[in-house]
């Protein structure tokens, strides 16, 4: 092969720096977007707590509708809409949701255990069971992280947490309220727990959420505010994910995972069906 057949890349006395300077990176360029920090405020759980109830009460005010809801109905709307206020108030309409349950004076006998001479209670859908199975039934849909729904079949009304909170026993309530309130902060897009280790502190984007650089002004800890990762930029937070996965495909964890598992779409964690229904909800 002849010498003319190689593209000259330069005599050979340039320096590596100056080589790097010439060297056309394109879209590689790491962009300002990117490596400004992203506005953004520290709170605890009381503070995220009131900022959510806040947010709940300006979405009550804002409905055109005559009949308001509670702010325990209000928040599972939200919740259900990924706290997005104009597509909650389009769908007001369309939740089936109870706040309280009523004693039901037509049940005279509870369809799932049979007894007769206990305390009938019934959402308002009307299906009424008695009150030690409402108990058993709301206790193990919230073990599952599902949520708790009337148990006549097919019946589509769910029931908020004002409702099912006088059902459970006061340990599970406590855990309730964490449970309710991790799924708000996961749900919000402008709301992220900082990943740091034993750290408690949120994280709240003033401004349009981006994958920007934000710190934990606690424990210091940097993460890209969209996935939560080291903050990555320039590359996409599904790309960093693709290569992090691809860095330990040669363990046997790995393996298992890429052939037993999905990544659930809404949060991307990985996830796997070992038995019971095909009902997966995430928390």
């Amino acid at each position: 092969m002849s010498d003319s057949e190689y593209e000259d890349f330069g005599s050979g006395d340039e320096s590596l720096d100056e080589i790097e300077t010439n060297a056309d990176y394109g879209n590689a360029c790491m962009a300002e977007d990117y490596v400004e920090d992203l506005d953004h405020e520290q709170l605890n759980r009381t503070l995220a707590a009131g900022y959510l109830l806040k947010e709940t009460r300006l979405f009550i005010e804002r409905l055109t509708s005559s009949v308001k809801p509670s702010e325990s109905v209000a928040r599972a709307i939200l919740l259900r809409n990924g706290w997005n206020k104009a597509s909650a108030a389009a769908s007001f309409d369309k939740f089936t949701l109870c706040d309280e349950f009523k004693e039901s004076s037509e049940t005279t006998e509870c369809e799932v255990c049979g007894c007769e001479d206990e305390k009938f209670l019934s959402p308002s859908c009307g299906h009424g069971f008695c009150l030690q199975c409402w108990k058993i039934h709301a206790s193990q849909r919230l073990q599952q992280r599902l949520d708790v729904c009337c148990m006549a079949r097919d019946c589509p009304v769910l029931l908020t947490e004002t409702a099912i909170k006088p059902l459970l026993s006061p340990l599970l309530n406590k855990r309730l309220d964490s449970i309710l309130f991790d799924c708000y902060i996961v749900a919000h897009p402008r709301l992220r727990f900082c990943p740091g280790p034993n750290c408690d502190q949120l994280i709240l984007a003033k401004e349009t959420p981006a994958p920007k650089r934000v710190t934990c002004r606690l424990c210091h800890t940097s993460c890209c505010f969209m996935c939560g990762l080291e903050f990555h930029a320039p590359t996409e937070c599904t790309t960093i994910k693709q290569w992090l996965r691809k860095c330990t495909d040669d363990s046997e964890t790995a393996n298992y995972i890429s052939a037993n598992t999905k990544d659930c779409p809404k949060c991307d964690s990985c996830i796997e069906k070992s038995g019971g229904c095909n009902h997966m909800l995430c928390r």
